[in-house]
């Protein structure tokens, strides 16, 4: 029995497809050097009224920046300050997205000092977040925050969920993952720092197409910190990439072995 052998051009092929397709496909990425136009204030009807987060410069805000080179960043200084970008994922279908961001902990311990960044949908059914809060609640940790799920949910409806990574002065890396394929259904992963802060498998699978800086509530004492370098990212689930490698291999087995049966009809 002769072994299966794949021609060159369909393995460089597949291959090739392989590299590209498990690439994290960017589809939003500011780093706030070109400016805040991305950002709208945030509104939505029965909200209070919300107002920008400011665009600083490191030429008078030396923490303003976190962009390697670059020169500007978004300040929180108000406790309404709140601001949004709406994705276009009608190209996209049902899929999860990765939202990666940079805030500078400013440690600020006065009571009800409340920092959050979140993905969600338009009408607010889902939302998953991080919030620092200095409240007498774990001050010193981050938050995670799962609005809805389909279990007990032990937060009052609230959606904050303590984590164990403490807060430390200066920049980190948050980032949220909301999977959505049927492996992984109803899964959102939070890290800190490449940490994981939080893993919750009862999620209300939601589509989310809302990226919000701030917390934007005037009834909260204050604000504090920095943000910077904010990417959302589209990851192809690996089911995918397994199943057009399958299939690849098939058409190559099957048009081989269709040649092979057919010199030996033939002769």
């Amino acid at each position: 029995m002769k072994s299966l052998r794949i021609p060159p051009f369909l393995l460089c092929s597949v291959l090739c497809f392989l590299g590209v397709a498990g690439r994290a496909q960017t589809i939003f990425d500011d780093n706030l050097e070109g400016g805040p136009g991305n950002w709208s204030v945030y509104s939505y009807p029965g909200a209070p009224v919300c107002t920008p987060l400011t665009y600083v410069s490191t030429t008078t805000d030396p923490n303003g920046n976190h962009t390697p080179g670059g020169a500007f960043g978004f300040k929180l200084t108000r406790a309404s300050d709140r601001v949004v970008h709406d994705l276009d994922l009608s190209p996209y279908g049902t899929i999860g997205l990765h939202l990666s961001l940079w805030y500078y902990d400013a440690m600020n311990m006065s009571g009800g000092d409340f920092e959050a960044f979140d993905l969600r949908s338009p009408n607010n059914s889902q939302i998953l977040g991080f919030a620092t809060r200095a409240y007498a609640d774990r001050p010193n940790y981050y938050w995670c925050r799962v609005l809805a799920v389909t279990g007990y949910d032990p937060t009052g409806g609230t959606g904050y969920r303590a984590t164990s990574i403490q807060r430390t002065l200066g920049w980190h890396h948050l980032e949220i993952l909301q999977y959505r394929d049927l492996a992984h259904l109803n899964t959102a992963e939070f890290y800190v720092d490449d940490v994981l802060a939080l893993r919750q498998t009862d999620v209300v699978d939601t589509a989310l197409s809302r990226v919000v800086l701030g917390l934007g509530w005037s009834g909260n004492p204050s604000q504090t910190g920095y943000t910077d370098d904010i990417t959302v990212q589209v990851v192809p689930e690996p089911d995918v990439f397994s199943l057009a490698l399958a299939g690849a291999v098939t058409a190559a087995a099957f048009r081989r072995t269709g040649r092979t049966r057919g010199r030996r009809g033939v002769a």
